[in-house]
């Protein structure tokens, strides 16, 4: 039996199990919905808290993008842009149920003195879409979900768009990122579209211990060009043992299954994994994982690797620090059939007082072709100054730099790739208001 046979056996039988136990065990208030390690993460609802209450934001933006040493013709190394986009978010959470919604978009307006193809199409827009829902029944628990991306271009890491205010793409919280579609190349007027649903059970074999399963299905789409469109399928099992009550260690194992539209090539990964999370305090939680990957693909000869990722998050009065790191094997994204992906990123955001905010952000990714020799190297680097005018108005300036290199010679499609730096400057108003209670 196939690695691939043997993952989706394994995983329906025990979908299949959890789903007739389901039946017999009776409901119950306590227990809560409960998020594995070995999972598909969560970390808090973003955004308003798990309130029961529909929030919102909307805004107006004006972007002055700077190029230099581009693939951009010298006359279009400034363009000015306006926007205008809004999200929605909701969460409400009880003993048996934490379900989660979000929604971020807006269209982009990009005059004249852009000599790019976008003058040729409709006004730009972009959409971030998430919704999940956890069930708990005494020891069983379900979570489903799917999410959604639409961008005109691949502008950073998450799917955020440079000069928009609190537009960053939505999370979910910390979502295992082996099981969605990725992207580390940068583009420009290339639009991306994904898209990935999944399922996870989850059974308490004792107070300590969980057993995990999940499946996801994701998708790429570049609509211009349809070469690089790519299609995952993952299966995940694990385990958790909660050794206190702020200490757990997992072991897990995944198998993706990475396909492609307009090539015959099939990768397949295999990946276990030993994972660690200590929430030492209030104030600071780290969490690490490390295990090998096994990477295979017809007619290129196997590879082995280490994978894994670590993270740390310090809060302390009106300060928050995130610091991640994660090396993961993906589907690839536009320019590469497959890859091997290196990202760092540290946050911090700053309360200044009752009306002033900050907020700073630095990343790096080394993405390598697992088929060729193809290579890029991004950094990127933002601020966000932001300052409320009142209970419901509030306004902001932001900047951020952007810089790609890569060795990529396929010259067909080399002037969608982004190359040399961009700096992004970004201002508006913000207007949020009042929440609408849905959960009484």
């Amino acid at each position: 039996m196939t690695i691939t046979k043997r993952s989706l056996t394994i995983t329906l039988a025990l979908l299949a199990a959890t789903a007739a136990l389901w039946a017999q065990v009776p409901q119950t208030e306590s227990g809560g919905t409960y998020q594995p390690l070995s999972g598909i993460q969560r970390s808090e609802p973003a955004g308003g808290g798990a309130d029961g209450v529909l929030h919102s934001d909307f805004r107006v933006s004006q972007v002055f993008d700077f190029y230099s040493n581009s693939k951009l013709s010298s006359a279009n190394n400034f363009v000015s842009t306006q926007a205008i986009s809004g999200d929605f978010h909701y969460a409400a959470v009880t003993p048996r149920n934490d379900i989660q919604f979000g929604y971020n978009g807006g269209a982009i307006f990009y005059n004249n003195n852009y000599q790019g193809t976008r003058l040729n199409r409709p006004t730009p827009t972009f959409h971030n879409f998430d919704v999940s829902d956890s069930f708990q029944f005494n020891k069983l628990g379900f979570m489903v979900g799917d999410t959604f991306t639409y961008t005109p271009d691949t502008f950073g890491f998450g799917g955020g768009i440079p000069g928009i205010g609190n537009i960053g793409g939505i999370n979910l919280g910390g979502l295992n990122p082996g099981l969605l579609p990725q992207s580390g190349v940068l583009l420009q007027d290339q639009p991306r579209l994904s898209n990935a649903t999944f399922v996870q059970a989850n059974y308490s074999l004792t107070p300590r211990t969980t057993l995990t399963s999940s499946v996801s299905y994701g998708l790429s789409r570049f609509p211009d060009t349809g070469i690089y469109n790519s299609r995952q399928l993952v299966f995940s099992e694990g385990g958790d043992y909660r050794l206190t009550a702020r200490t757990s260690i997992s072991l897990s194992y995944d198998h993706s299954n990475y396909s492609y539209d307009h090539i015959p090539e099939n990768i397949k990964v295999d990946y276990g994994s030993v994972a660690l999370s200590h929430q030492f305090n209030a104030s600071l939680s780290v969490q690490g994982s490390l295990g090998p990957q096994w990477i295979s693909s017809p007619g290129t000869p196997p590879r082995h690797t280490l994978g894994g990722g670590a993270s740390a998050i310090y809060v302390k009065n009106r300060t928050t620090w995130q610091l991640r790191y994660s090396r993961s094997a993906n589907s690839g994204s536009f320019a590469i059939f497959g890859a091997l992906q290196d990202l760092v990123g540290l946050t911090a955001s700053r309360q200044l007082g009752h009306t002033w905010s900050t907020s700073a952000s630095a990343a790096y990714s080394h993405l390598s072709s697992l088929l060729g020799h193809e290579n890029f190297d991004n950094e990127q680097l933002g601020i966000n100054l932001n300052r409320k005018f009142g209970q419901r108005v509030s306004g902001y300036v932001n900047y951020s730099f952007r810089r790609q290199n890569s060795n990529f010679t396929f010259l067909q499609f080399s002037d969608t790739l982004l190359a040399g730096n961009s700096h992004t400057v970004g201002l508006g108003f913000n207007f949020t208001p009042r929440g609408i209670r849905l959960k009484r």
